[in-house]
């Protein structure tokens, strides 16, 4: 991603049954932000600053004011919207994305070269005990039909 004005960014991500997670709006100031950003509310530590500059990595969403919702023209869905990527959580992940970036200021530009989506499915802490407790059930069959 390259911008005259990484203030000016405001990105909503939709999944396919329609929850909207705006994850961008008014982050970074006058800067220019020119390289990978990834926006992972799990793994990353802190959000892009509200006015100063942030160098490619990797990022909790970012949305100045905080959870203070931007405008989007159309198509995008107009709000509510979540603030977190962890908002997707048990929700449908499998159909068609929507990814809405806009420049919300005049007078400058920028590019995009691509935008990737990955998923990571994690499974909750229970499921993890089941799992483990199926596991240790076949190892022991298994042990016990050797025998």
């Amino acid at each position: 991603m390259s911008h005259t004005w990484f203030d000016d960014i405001d990105a909503l991500l939709v999944e396919p049954s329609g929850t909207a997670v705006q994850f961008l709006s008014d982050a970074g100031g006058s800067s220019d932000p020119n390289g990978d950003y990834t926006f992972d509310d799990v793994n990353g530590t802190v959000a892009i600053p509200d006015s100063a500059y942030a160098a490619p990595g990797v990022y909790k969403s970012s949305v100045y004011p905080a959870n203070t919702a931007d405008p989007f023209p159309a198509p995008a869905p107009g709000a509510p919207y979540a603030f977190s990527l962890t908002a997707f959580s048990n929700q449908q992940m499998q159909g068609i994305w929507s990814l809405y970036i806009v420049d919300d200021a005049a007078g400058d530009s920028g590019s995009m070269a691509f935008a990737r989506l990955e998923i990571e499915l994690v499974p909750e802490p229970a499921s993890m005990v089941a799992l483990g407790a199926g596991l240790a059930g076949l190892l022991g069959l298994r042990r016990r039909r050797k025998a």
